[in-house]
């Protein structure tokens, strides 16, 4: 999935309980679900990176590492059963 963390928390999760002011940051707009997850270390750059943003602490961090778990889980649920459909 080559959507960005800001769309996704848009689109997926919008009554995430992130405060508005952090879901409104344009740095979640510029980096891609893939992009996190293209390595541990991405994912811990990415989550630090979060952290300094404002309105943004550790109980933020958490549902936000939760979310990228969880779209990620479907993300590959999506591409297995397009891949068995054929």
């Amino acid at each position: 999935m080559d959507w960005s963390i800001g769309r996704i928390l848009r689109e997926l999760y919008p009554e995430s309980g992130l405060r508005q002011r952090f879901r409104n940051e344009p740095y979640l707009d510029e980096v891609s679900l893939r992009q996190v997850l293209n390595s541990p270390f991405a994912m811990t750059e990415f989550l630090v990176r979060c952290r300094s943003l404002p309105q943004c602490g550790e109980v933020s961090i958490n549902r936000l590492h939760d979310m990228i778990k969880w779209a990620s889980e479907a993300s590959a649920a999506r591409q297995l059963s397009a891949v068995s459909a054929h």
